[in-house]
């Protein structure tokens, strides 16, 4: 059952998102068991699933594979 006042806050957060493009990722490192932040332009789904995109050589990339437990962060203005 979808309750009208979760549809209000689901639009607000999507317009929140929409209003911006950059983000923080924050990925850990297998090897050296460090966190890693790495700035990304990002889009989002009606489902509120963040989308963007990165190289497959880059450590944020390696570091979804090993381990795709990660912070998303954005709005900081």
């Amino acid at each position: 059952m979808i309750y009208y006042e979760d549809m209000d806050k689901k639009q607000k957060i999507l317009e929140f998102l929409k209003g911006r493009n950059l983000g923080v990722i924050a990925t850990n490192s297998a090897d050296r068991l460090a966190p890693e932040s790495a700035v990304v332009a990002f889009s989002e789904t009606m489902d509120l699933e963040i989308i963007f995109g990165t190289l497959n050589e880059t450590r944020k990339f390696k570091n979804i594979l090993e381990n795709p437990n990660v912070s998303f962060t954005t709005g900081w203005d």
